[in-house]
């Protein structure tokens, strides 16, 4: 018996979260809040093309240069280099990114995310500035590992404790400790999964529902 419990343990995946967690939210499209004609394209490098395409969108529209950005949560500093970004639905390429020229013709438009290893992530109303930083939150898959890992740790440590007390004192006592083993990393799971994610995900989502370019996070 106790040997099966260790074998359980061990063959359990490292991200066991992945697979247990809840499931992950619908993907973001970035085109689900766009509107039609939010976002022109004008080259810099073309005055005339600036002209052209200043005198066809509607009255009030203004150019962007903005510098458009995706972060790791939790960690301001670090960039998420060669995120695909998204204005209204429309690849403008991969963070970190100055825009080479952007007329927005609404009040405010939507950014979107994308990246390996990060949920996606929308801003979906943004003022977009006519120059500065804009910053978007990203949610590392793996941000439960820093609660999941130690108690994997912990839960292991206890079932190997728990096999050596099984093998050489006392076969009832080795039986409770691997089980209080399985029962911490199956408790840490369970917490990643309803109380961890669920509150990381909510303060991303809060971050990027702000409408200031790059709020504070």
């Amino acid at each position: 018996m106790i040997e099966l419990l260790l074998a359980l343990c061990l063959t359990l995946p490292r991200h066991a979260l992945a697979d247990a967690g809840p499931a992950a939210a619908a993907p973001i499209t970035a085109s689900a809040a766009a509107e039609d004609q939010d976002v022109y394209f004008a080259p810099l490098d073309d005055a005339a093309g600036d002209s052209a395409e200043a005198s066809s969108a509607p009255v009030g529209s203004r150019l962007s240069r903005a510098r458009l950005r995706a972060f790791a949560w939790g960690h301001p500093g670090r960039s998420v280099d060669g995120a695909e970004l998204y204005l209204d639905g429309s690849l403008v390429g991969r963070s970190p990114l100055a825009l080479d020229g952007v007329l927005v013709s609404a009040a405010g438009v939507s950014l979107a995310a994308r990246a390996d290893g990060y949920e996606e992530a929308l801003r979906p109303r943004l003022d977009l500035p006519a120059d500065g930083s804009v910053a978007v939150a990203l949610l590392p898959e793996d941000a439960a590992d820093a609660i999941t890992l130690p108690g994997w740790a912990v839960g292991l440590g206890l079932v190997v404790a728990g096999v050596l007390t099984y093998q050489s004192a006392s076969p009832g006592a080795g039986l409770g400790i691997a089980g209080g083993g399985l029962l911490c990393a199956a408790l840490t799971q369970l917490w990643a999964r309803f109380v961890t994610l669920p509150r990381l995900r909510a303060a991303v989502g809060a971050y990027n529902a702000r409408p200031e370019p790059e709020p504070a996070p």
